[in-house]
């Protein structure tokens, strides 16, 4: 059961054994990607299952804005017999997902626009590498956090190729002056701080004049977000080749879809469901994502595994049950990132400490992720030891209700939500961040007590 007052969310803990199933709408990285890449697309085409969320909006009003003609449907959610009860409890509640018609050409008018992308990083950062194909000067601009995270290793990168691209001391707002011509060739980044920066490069890269080289100059983060933009720019009709994600080739091409495109549900937003049974007696099964997804986070499967659930990856579903007593782990969670905030709600409810490693630009998303985390969970009053790259949580047996900063942040909300399923009365602030890439997470939450109070 859940409360709702102004800004705050009050959660009723679950007592007995609940079995549920349902889906999840789009994934917000994928429908990022997948919006750039078809307004370069030679084709018209229609995407299905968009997110509606303030990251995706972001992308849909930029390109809107830069000319391209976009058409936007209302998506009708498919029938399941498997989520018969989900579908007929969701129903009419809310509509999280869209048909986009977008493609087919690409503007050579002059423009002169300023581009506002909010807090969303993938908008902000795939927009750099995307502009000097079109012709004009543009700011791309985003609210307060969004100048705070760096920028200047993606725009020293487009200098190099010839574009005439400059920022704010390393941080957003960024000032393109664009010819629709890039020369391309080699180029060498960093990848320590964020794989948006390599993605960029790549998803615009087949549209420079001489394709693209680009050399990794060290370690690359989140690389599974590479491997999807590889997927989704093949399944567009363009091959990369990645050695090693040292040097990741793209050729002058072009992108040649015919066939309409559905986006998979998102399982970072998915993993919080499927992560209840971490924390009370219970099964959860996701629809319409499971083996031979494009997104790196069903790595998270194991995590899960290790923590002692009983996981099953089909195709199309995921179903994981568990008995609410998690085990402590160690983990290097470098390639899963945005499923910390989750493991680390789940491990104050674990047998022993938990260690996460590895995951330094935490610190420069939404918030900073590490020191929100170390500060939430001291409040509950779990031990925690805060560490430049991670932390170490040590549980105990029982926690008093608090309330739980969000730091404006949509997976601070989302992952201290599970907590409340244990934890009776715990208060959610200004819960409705969660619109940044899930705006009806609330809805599916409730779901949870559905025919069970």
């Amino acid at each position: 059961m859940l409360e709702y007052s102004d800004s705050l969310v009050r959660i009723h803990s679950i007592g007995k054994y609940i079995d549920k199933s349902l889906t999840i709408p789009g994934s917000k990285s994928i429908t990022n990607r997948v919006l750039l890449i078809s307004a370069l697309n030679r084709h018209r085409i229609t995407i299905r299952n968009v997110l509606v969320s303030d990251d995706t909006n972001h992308m849909l009003k930029a390109l809107k804005d830069l000319g391209f003609e976009v058409a936007v449907y209302t998506l009708q959610r498919p029938y399941r017999p498997e989520i018969e009860d989900f579908i007929g409890f969701i129903q009419g509640k809310v509509n999280d997902s869209l048909s986009v018609s977008i493609g087919g050409s690409l503007s050579n008018d002059y423009l002169n626009k300023t581009i506002y992308t909010g807090n969303s990083g993938t908008t902000m950062r795939f927009l750099c590498g995307f502009l000097p194909l079109l012709k004009g000067e543009f700011i791309l601009d985003g609210d307060s956090r969004m100048r705070e995270r760096p920028i200047r290793d993606l725009v020293n990168a487009l200098r190099s190729l010839g574009v005439d691209i400059n920022d704010n001391n390393g941080y957003p707002p960024v000032i393109v002056r664009s010819k629709s011509y890039v020369r391309g060739g080699e180029v060498v980044i960093s990848g320590s701080i964020s794989s948006q920066y390599i993605s960029s490069l790549m998803m615009s890269g087949p549209y420079y004049e001489n394709g693209l080289k680009i050399t990794v100059s060290d370690d690359l983060v989140s690389r599974p977000f590479v491997d999807m933009t590889s997927k989704v720019m093949l399944d567009f009709g363009v091959a990369v080749k990645n050695r090693d994600y040292k040097v990741i080739s793209i050729p002058k091409s072009f992108y040649n879809r015919k066939d309409d495109y559905t986006v998979e549900p998102d399982l970072t937003n998915a993993f919080y469901f499927l992560s209840v049974p971490c924390v009370i007696p219970s099964k959860i099964s996701v629809y319409g994502v499971g083996a031979g997804t494009v997104q790196g986070d069903i790595r998270f499967v194991e995590v899960l595994r290790e923590l002692g659930c009983k996981v099953e990856v089909g195709e199309g579903y995921i179903s994981v049950e568990g008995d609410g007593n998690p085990k402590g782990i160690e983990v290097d969670m470098n390639d899963i990132p945005d499923l910390v905030q989750t493991l680390a709600v789940i491990s104050l409810f674990a047998d022993g400490p938990t260690t996460v490693r590895n995951v330094y630009n935490l610190r420069i998303k939404e918030t900073d992720r590490i020191s929100a985390i170390c500060k939430e969970v001291s409040k509950l009053g779990a031990s925690i030891e805060e560490y430049r790259d991670g932390f170490k949580l040590i549980p105990k047996k029982s926690y008093k209700p608090v309330s739980i900063s969000t730091y404006n942040d949509h997976r601070m909300a989302m992952s201290f939500a599970l907590a409340g399923l244990r934890i009776d009365g715990l208060v959610i602030e200004d819960y409705k961040c969660t619109s940044k890439t899930f705006p009806s997470f609330w809805n599916y939450f409730e779901f949870l007590y559905y025919n069970h109070l």
